[in-house]
């Protein structure tokens, strides 16, 4: 029982952590548009789909030139 919780909350915090390391890089290169876009598509292969919607309601929000994909 124990073992089960501990890998949920292992789960959810790398889950978490992914996304907000996916939101950390996309601002450092959102300076170069084709790099943007490159590492946003990278992401999109990682992420769950609630994450994703996530991701691209912060796109939204910061304004970055780039068009999210609507899942």
């Amino acid at each position: 029982m124990i073992l089960a919780l501990m890998c949920d909350f292992y789960k959810k915090n790398m889950k978490e952590s992914f996304l907000e390391y996916t939101k950390y890089i996309l601002d450092k290169v959102s300076f170069d548009k084709d790099l943007l876009k490159k590492e946003y598509f990278k992401s999109l292969k990682l992420l769950q789909l609630e994450e994703i919607n996530q991701l691209n309601t912060w796109i939204h929000g910061k304004g970055l030139q780039l068009q999210p994909i609507l899942v």
